[in-house]
């Protein structure tokens, strides 16, 4: 986890974080074999977080759906360990699935 010059966790780093635990979360719980991507992200960062250790991931809400390509929509927030109530961060993001990767093939 990065730290910024304010020894607060990064921006960035929390938004990579965010987006990274909510493609694994899809994955697993869809079951997907072929590749997702990011199509969509929206953070939102409500508190500063001094400490990465103190962060807890909570999937608010996750969704599929069918159209000319399956979408999957997830609402995801980094609350206290000891606060679920207190929230540092959260995102909206869409992923969506494609037949093959154009990096690296």
């Amino acid at each position: 986890m990065e730290y910024n010059q304010y020894k607060c966790v990064a921006g960035g780093a929390i938004m990579d974080i965010l987006d990274k635990y909510a493609h694994d979360y899809i994955k697993r719980t869809f079951k997907i074999k072929s590749c997702l991507f990011t199509k969509h992200a929206e953070f939102h960062f409500e508190h500063q977080m001094c400490d990465h250790k103190r962060g807890v991931f909570q999937v608010r809400s996750c969704n599929e759906t069918k159209l000319y390509t399956t979408l999957y929509d997830i609402h995801i927030v980094i609350v206290d360990k000891d606060n679920d109530e207190f929230e540092y961060a959260s995102a909206n993001l869409t992923f969506v699935e494609k037949d093959h990767a154009y990096c690296g093939t």
